[in-house]
């Protein structure tokens, strides 16, 4: 029984591959080039760059645990509804058996 996990395993394989070629592309092969550094500018870039990047992460977070919150009250009153309904459904159907024997031994006497 050869499942889904089988058959993903040459697709990961492939994937494994394609990043180690691309991370050994990275790195220099002959020894003869120069170092290249970074200016402060880019620098300061970078990391200007990656802290909007967390703070739009952090906004998307918070709201996405707003969102949460809102859909899991809203999910709890209605399974209190659910729960109401099913109670008063479950009398009247108990009422209505009820009635319905009575009316049944009457109509055999």
């Amino acid at each position: 029984c050869t499942g889904a996990p089988a058959r993903a395993m040459p697709q990961a394989i492939l994937l494994l591959l394609t990043i180690l070629v691309h991370a050994g592309a990275g790195f220099p092969t002959d020894g003869a080039r120069r170092e290249k550094h970074a200016s402060w500018d880019d620098v300061n870039v970078v990391a200007h760059g990656l802290l909007q990047l967390g703070q739009g992460l952090k906004e998307h977070v918070d709201k996405t645990k707003v969102q949460m919150r809102d859909i899991s009250s809203k999910l709890k009153a209605f399974n209190g509804t659910v729960a109401e309904l099913e109670r008063r459904t479950d009398a009247s159907i108990s009422w209505w058996r009820k009635s319905d024997n009575a009316s049944n031994k009457f109509t055999t006497l």
